[in-house]
């Protein structure tokens, strides 16, 4: 259990200039639902450069399409969700003060009795 809570708390950033405001699915979310896409939400405006979300199921097959950067916000669309358990939320996004910044999160996917619900 001790594994499943460091993959769902987010991971200290390194040096970056601008905060993770908010997450949709969120940090340790338990999701019933597969979500349409995965949207991460800054503190500051961000650049496109080196811009990238990965969602990568306990499978360990990647479930999300291109990234996209809109503002203050980045997302992917996800091509549904593989089998029930943890999915990591890998991110990269650069600020508009050319500051990198990496992370990680974690949700649970729980379709209800086991059959995905999309």
């Amino acid at each position: 259990m001790a594994a499943a809570g460091a993959i769902l708390a987010p991971i200290g950033a390194a040096g970056a200039h601008t905060s993770l405001s908010s997450t949709d699915p969120g940090p340790a979310a338990v999701v019933t639902v597969v979500p349409q896409q995965v949207t991460l939400t800054f503190a500051a405006s961000l650049l496109p450069e080196d811009a990238s979300v990965t969602v990568t199921g306990p499978d360990g097959v990647q479930y999300q399409t291109e990234t996209v950067v809109s503002g203050r916000q980045v997302s992917t669309v996800l091509r549904g969700l593989g089998p029930a358990g943890l999915y990591s939320v890998n991110y990269a996004v650069r600020s508009d003060d050319g500051h990198l910044l990496r992370d990680s999160y974690g949700f649970l996917y729980a379709p209800v009795g086991g059959i995905a619900l999309r």
